[in-house]
């Protein structure tokens, strides 16, 4: 499994990169190493020295995309990180045993949680079948124009049905979606003065 960055979170001018397991929010062990400054080598060791205390649930090697690429790495749970930050005398780790406190752990949602919005997204798709199928073509990696031909639709339409199902998390939204909104933007007021031209 391929677990990608949902969100990142920053500690003290550091941004780290968290991940969705299981409901709660994991941060890789590189982010970790650079956020306390220590090294790799001291958590390995850390976590081979206390193996009772550093389970499945505290820490785990996953396959994660990063800025740099797939690549296999450790990544640990708020748990995880508050033992690595108590174990590492750095001088940061009270500080950074708060912030997995206030910010890491306070995103972290229940697992019932997680399964009521998976509910309600079949119950979305199973009521709608237009967005089930559009859905089903973007997981297969198709765009807009293509999803459009496909289905006898204007991309307008179908720009408005991948905006609600981005919306409720059944599919990704494009990675240059804030360049795309902005050049949406720049549109938008160029037809408003060219209106006015002509009002």
């Amino acid at each position: 499994m391929l677990l990608k960055p949902i969100e990142t979170l920053e500690f003290e001018g550091n941004a780290l990169e968290a991940y969705d397991l299981n409901g709660e929010r994991w941060i890789r062990s590189s982010q970790i190493v650079t956020t306390l400054s220590i090294t790799d080598s001291t958590i390995r060791q850390m976590v081979k020295r206390n193996k009772t205390e550093f389970g499945p649930l505290e820490t785990q090697i996953v396959t994660v995309q990063t800025t740099g690429g797939v690549q296999q790495g450790r990544v640990f749970s708020p748990r995880g990180a508050m033992l690595v930050a108590m174990l590492s005398q750095s001088p940061k780790a009270a500080d950074f045993r708060q912030w997995v406190l206030d910010v890491l752990e306070a995103r972290t949602l229940p697992p019932q949680v997680h399964q009521q919005i998976d509910a309600l997204q079949a119950a979305l798709l199973k009521a709608d079948p237009f967005l089930a199928k559009i859905a089903r073509y973007r997981q297969l990696g198709l765009n807009r124009t293509e999803i459009g031909k496909l289905m006898d639709r204007k991309t307008n339409a179908v720009r408005r049905a991948l905006r609600s199902l981005e919306a409720c998390g059944i599919v990704e939204p494009p990675e240059n979606l804030s360049r795309l909104q902005g050049d949406m933007q720049v549109g938008n007021r160029a037809r408003m003065l060219e209106g006015r031209k002509h009002g």
